[in-house]
């Protein structure tokens, strides 16, 4: 008769367990935002010391926004400058109007990112939608999931926004 308790008790401490590792794992992303960065933009930005971070990820479903500024010694800058000048997606300064507005809307709750005129940037659109919703212009979507990256040659610092909507 005491072994079912056991085994139930037992069963129990097991799923107890088993439901605290997935929450764990969970928990395990990785920290270093420059890391996962690096992998948007296609350059080592690891070398780059973090000035500002900000994140307002806590809306509902992940809505929010997202502020890294990161600065580099000028060995670092070079290299980063010279990675960026070929990378895909990358395009020399200054910034689309485009990319004006949307840091312009990201400004009244984020640090505001600089002109640059020496440098380079990147718009992700990272939208996942139907392709009707895909070809319209994106400031013009209901919803925007953007990432916008902007190097500033003159002073070697990037700065990185993400806004979710």
């Amino acid at each position: 008769k005491g072994g079912g308790f056991m085994k139930q008790g037992t069963m129990r401490l097991l799923a107890v367990c088993l439901l605290a590792v997935v929450l764990l794992a969970g928990c395990t992303q990785n920290s270093d935002p420059r890391q996962s960065v690096s992998s948007l933009l296609g350059a080592d930005l690891t070398g780059g010391e973090i000035v500002q971070e900000k994140d307002t990820h806590s809306g509902f479903h992940g809505d929010g926004s997202y502020y890294l500024e990161l600065s580099f010694e000028q060995e670092t800058a070079d290299a980063l400058a010279q990675t960026l000048s070929s990378a895909e997606g990358c395009q020399s300064c200054p910034l689309s109007e485009t990319a004006k507005t949307l840091l312009g809307y990201l400004s009244e709750e984020l640090p505001a990112v600089p002109e640059c005129e020496n440098g380079y940037w990147k718009l992700i659109d990272r939208f996942q939608g139907d392709e009707q919703e895909q070809s319209t212009p994106l400031l013009d979507r209901a919803s925007i999931n953007m990432s916008l990256a902007v190097y500033n040659a003159d002073t070697a610092r990037l700065y990185y926004v993400e806004l979710d909507t």
